[in-house]
């Protein structure tokens, strides 16, 4: 070996040696009473990827789930537990559910994460998110999750919010009316890192299927961990409209396995009917409330077929339409009033 390679080979061995984590030192600054320095540590543990850690970082975490306390040392404990929640999810770690209860409130983007790595010890906690019905993507992270891991618990919920929103616009004959409705919205986060502690990291779950997907579904669930560099900083971008009622009735004949084009029901459904009378009218709308129903029914059939609901559920659940009927009609058409319509199905 020439001396170059000598060199280049002690090169070599420093650098890989400095790259081994030192493990009992990372260890006794999680024991530390400073904040700052277990944060660093819990920081660079998950840089450096040391998985037997865990333990001491879970007890970390517990440490600070009871901290409802308004102080800057309370804030910089919450600012520990974020870092470690951030090492927990880099290192492949997962927790028991009640040591993941505290955080789906305070950091549902994380908890969230780390659920889905056990999705059905954790059935119960995505449960709880479930029948809360918030529309937002944990919701739909939270029902992806159980649709998979345990659909029998999760179909009751989804049978309880399915309905159709039916808007009858009557128009005079010969004249048209278009109806459209849209909107967007926006959410926004933002952290500040504190004086001597790690960089703040921000976990952002969004409606996408990507390499980060954790949970698959009729709307996928990825995550992306965003690290600014800033000592302050603002994290902004689209927020999916959640509609819940439309999840459902995706998800049931999902379970059905039946595709989105033989997909029978929606959550909303418009139609225009031109004003040919009163009795013209009632019998439109009943044969589109009937349709409703027997789509309805078909759908608990299959379900009852794959054991995901009792049969008597299946006959005796009815369908709940919520009718909303406008009068679009001209001036000579409106001396006649609409008439009054059935009792909407499921009231």
């Amino acid at each position: 070996m020439t001396s170059l390679q000598s060199v280049l080979a002690l090169l070599l061995a420093g650098l890989l040696g400095a790259q081994e984590p030192d493990v009992a030192a990372l260890r006794a600054k999680l024991a530390a009473s400073e904040v700052a320095t277990v944060a660093w540590a819990a920081h660079d543990i998950g840089r450096l990827g040391c998985k037997e850690l865990g333990p001491e970082l879970r007890a970390v975490l517990a440490r600070c789930a009871a901290d409802d306390a308004e102080s800057k040392a309370a804030d910089e404990r919450r600012a520990m537990a974020v870092v470690v929640l951030d090492t927990l999810i880099r290192t492949g770690a997962t927790l028991s559910a009640p040591e993941l209860a505290p955080w789906l409130a305070r950091r549902p983007h994380e908890a969230i994460v780390l659920a889905s790595r056990s999705p059905v010890a954790h059935a119960g906690l995505l449960l709880g998110v479930v029948e809360r019905r918030q529309p937002s993507v944990h919701w739909l992270a939270a029902c992806n999750l159980l649709l998979a891991a345990s659909p029998g618990m999760l179909v009751p919920e989804l049978i309880g919010l399915a309905e159709v929103r039916l808007t009858i616009d009557v128009t005079s004959p010969g004249t048209e009316f278009w109806s459209d409705a849209h909107g967007t919205g926006w959410g926004c986060g933002s952290g500040r890192r504190l004086d001597g502690f790690p960089p703040v990291v921000w976990y952002e779950l969004q409606v996408a299927r990507t390499a980060n997907c954790i949970a698959d579904g009729p709307l996928p669930i990825s995550f992306e961990r965003i690290e600014p560099t800033a000592a302050s900083y603002g994290v902004g971008g689209g927020m999916h409209e959640v509609d819940c009622v439309d999840y459902a009735l995706r998800s049931l004949f999902r379970l059905a396995e039946r595709g989105e084009r033989e997909r029978g029901l929606r959550s909303s459904l418009q139609r225009t009917v031109e004003w040919g009378g009163a009795e013209a009218l009632r019998a439109t709308v009943a044969g589109l409330e009937q349709r409703l129903a027997g789509e309805w029914s078909l759908l608990l059939g299959e379900l009852a077929e794959r054991a995901l609901v009792s049969p008597e559920v299946a006959r005796g659940n009815r369908l709940r339409i919520v009718r909303e009927v406008n009068d679009r009609r001209g001036e000579a058409d409106r001396a006649e009033p609409l008439p009054e319509l059935a009792p909407r199905r499921g009231d």
